[in-house]
Order: structure tokens, then sequence, then C-alpha cells
């Protein structure tokens, strides 16, 4: 538990031999879910909802004690998982898997076993997510999620009445993902990770001509331009930059903010920081997170103080509270530039580095620093320049209202350094499923 250091629970960590009997099981029960209706598989989806609805109250519970998540956020992370299973028992019947082509049929085939790879951060809503998708276009799945947040994962699964063998869980690190990617019966893979995991794994594909679907994080950006309510724009850009100690893929890690607004701006800003309340997610009273654990905040600290070492400016927090759990606190730095971590590197932490501008183009340029382009907000009252960032600006998301959000049903398309391949909407059941002719006799 991140907030107090105490064990939550144990789960076997499964060897090269177990990874390779869970994939062989749900390959032999593959064609036999796969001849099932699609009507039938999005019955077990939504049975399976059901039953995440009835046990929310220890799926939140279980992801507060093992992530640190506010309890409140775990239960929307429950919430959101519900909805995604939902939305997919319903797209899935819906798919159009069969056309003539010039006298032949080609209809859509799942494409096998797919091994889908998890991250620490909102386990449960992209996992089912993920697993919805992949069960509903008749594929069997192998399931590995983080090994700093196994037990969420694993109970949502648990809770699957799905066919016997449709469905594998394994546990561990690196290793155990290793040999799962490798294994000669994988067909795709679906990972949520680091960048540097992701380019292995895409790696890893492309030498076997597998399928890939990697989301690998951006960095979030805020641009405010001039005319913009200072106040207002801080409140959104501080919910951004903090919710969850800024552990989401769609977290704010950038504020550009017109100098004519800036200084307002910050002070708002730092007042909503300075105002948070760290503590347990079960306690009512916190509105702060912790860190995930103690290797995280090293990282995130480590960036805060290469980037002061380098002349950045910290405006508040930086500070390694006393006492046990692994918080940290709401940081601000000024006078950041390219070169550091916290600009140019995801940090996954309750970090924001501003800075001013005074030319519109070169602020959406800056936002796009080191290629880490996940999603962008732009607040202006100018509707011409909203119109041409939503256009013209090269961001997997942009957003002109508030700031970068996602959810399970919009298509994002990952670009550079944040990944390859279509995430959740519709386009997702695509990426899933393979084209192929289907002569039928005569």
């Amino acid at each position: 538990d991140p907030a107090t250091g105490e064990p939550v629970g144990t789960v076997m960590v499964a060897d090269e031999d177990a990874v390779r009997d869970a994939v062989g099981r749900v390959s032999a029960a593959g064609p036999r879910w796969a001849r099932t209706p699609l009507e039938e598989r999005a019955v077990v989806l939504r049975r399976w909802a059901r039953s995440l609805e009835e046990h929310a109250g220890e799926l939140a519970l279980l992801l507060t004690r093992e992530t640190g998540a506010l309890l409140n956020d775990a239960h929307g992370q429950v919430d959101a998982a519900v909805e995604a299973i939902e939305r997919y028992a319903v797209l899935g019947p819906l798919q159009r898997d069969r056309r003539p082509v010039d006298g032949e049929t080609i209809e859509r085939a799942p494409r096998g076993v797919v091994a889908v790879l998890l991250p620490w951060r909102d386990p449960v809503a992209l996992g089912c997510a993920q697993l919805a998708a992949c069960l509903v276009t008749g594929n069997t799945v192998v399931v590995k999620p983080s090994g700093r947040a196994p037990l969420s994962v694993e109970r949502a699964v648990r809770l699957l009445a799905a066919p016997t063998d449709v469905v594998a869980l394994v546990h561990g690190g690196a290793r155990t993902g290793d040999c799962l990617v490798t294994d000669l019966d994988v067909g795709m893979v679906l990972h949520t990770g680091s960048v540097e995991t992701g380019r292995a794994i895409a790696a890893s594909c492309s030498t076997r001509l597998n399928a890939a679907v990697t989301e690998r994080g951006g960095k979030g950006a805020v641009v405010v331009d001039r005319g913009v309510d200072p106040e207002a724009a801080a409140i959104h850009a501080a919910a951004a930059a903090f919710s969850h100690a800024g552990q989401l893929c769609g977290s704010v890690d950038r504020l550009l903010v017109h100098r004519t607004v800036h200084d307002r701006f910050l002070g708002a800003l730092l007042s909503r920081a300075e105002r948070l309340r760290s503590g347990s997610g079960v306690e009512r009273s916190s509105t702060l997170a912790p860190l995930v654990d103690a290797r995280q905040r090293a990282a995130v600290h480590g960036q805060v103080m290469a980037a002061i070492a380098g002349g950045a400016q910290l405006l508040t927090g930086g500070t390694l509270p006393p006492g046990p759990g692994c918080f940290y606190p709401p940081t601000v730095l000024g006078g950041v530039n390219p070169s550091m971590a916290v600009w140019s590197q995801k940090s996954l932490g309750p970090i924001a580095a501003i800075k001013p501008f005074d030319d519109f183009d070169a602020a959406l340029g800056s936002a796009a620093d080191g290629g880490l382009r996940g999603a962008v907000t732009v607040l202006t009252t100018d509707a011409d320049r909203a119109g041409r960032a939503s256009r013209e600006f090269d961001f997997g998301t942009v957003d002109p209202r508030a700031f970068p959000a996602g959810t399970s049903g919009i298509a994002i398309e990952w670009l550079r350094q944040p990944g390859t391949g279509m995430g959740y909407g519709p386009e997702l059941l695509d990426e899933l499923t393979r084209w192929r002719v289907a002569r039928r006799p005569a």
C-alpha cells in the first residue's frame, strides 16, 4: 500500500513453463470461441459488466490499497471499466464482418491469441476495455498485469464468467512479459506502458511479422493564449496536472502561458497546488494521492532535482515529506528548458513545468518538444487559432475545451514515441481482426 507501506497481497510469478502453458490453453480454446456467435460473446460481456457493478466497492478499495488512488477516483475507474465493456458488447455485433468482393466473400476473423500487457496506472479500466474488445472479436487472451498493480486486475478477470481457457492470467515482471510476447502462438500484442518496453515489444513483433498496438504515453500540454481567463484556466490545469498525482496517460506536464496572463495564471495555479492535502485514498479529507511506490517517487524527485540543478526555479513543492508512504507534493517549476527531463520525458508525478510565451505558433511547437505528442489543450478566445490547432497540430488528441482527456469510446492513434496503432473506440475492433477470403461450398 503506497500510503502506508503495508503489504496488500501476494501473487505467484509465472515462469517460462507457466507462460507457455497459459498460451497453449487459450490457443486450444480459440477455434471454439471464434465459432461462438457474436451475440453470445456480447452476452458474456454484459454479464461481466453486471458482476463488476456488484463488486464495485470491493474492486475500488483494492485499487486504492495497491495503487494509492483516491477512493472516489478508484470508483471512477471501475465505472469506466463497466462502461467500456458495455460499449464493446454493443459495438461488436455491429461490426461489419462480411462483404462480397468480385464474386468472392471476405470476412473478418480474429487474430488468435492476444497478449494484453497492462500498466499500473488505471489498470482495471484499461484492462477491462482491452479484454472486452479482444473477446467480442473472437480472440482468446493471456493477460499480464503490471507487477506494481496485479491484484485488482486479477480480481476483475476472476469475475469474468467466460468459457474455460478463453482467458488466462499470468503475473510477473519483464522476464514474464518477454516469454509471453515471444511465444510463437501469440498473434498480437496490446501493450500499455513505458516507451522503452513498448519499443522492445514492437521490435520483437516486427521480426515475427506479428501485429502490435502499443501505448507508450506522451506528455500532455496546455497552451493558454492571451485573452483567456487565467484563474479559470489555472483550475483546469491544476486538475490535469495533479489529479491521480499526475500518474495518468493524459496528465499534463507542460504549461505554456501567454505572457500577458502568465502572472495571474501562475498565482492561481500555486494557490490550487498549495491547498491540496496528501493522504491515504480511503480518507475523505485526502485530495492528493501518493505515488504508486518508492521507485516512482525517487524517479519523480530525481527529475525535479535535476531541473533545479540545471537552472529551473522551484515555485512550490519539490521536497520529500517525512513519514511513511510514497507521497510527493504538487510541484511547479519555472525557468525550464527542453533539455530538462521534466520537459522532455514523461514524469508520471504531480509536476507542472510552466513557460511564458509571446508567439502562439512557437508555443505549439514547444508543446511538441521531444516527440512525446500525446494530447494538448489549446485554450484561446481566437476561433482561427483554435481551428488551426485542431486541424494542423500533429498530436494524438487536440482539445479546444478544458484539458486533455480520453475515454474508451474515443479512438486514439498514437504518434511517434507515444506508440503505434489505434486504441479504444470501434477502431480497436478493427485492429483485433484480419480480413480473409472465405469461399463457401457450392
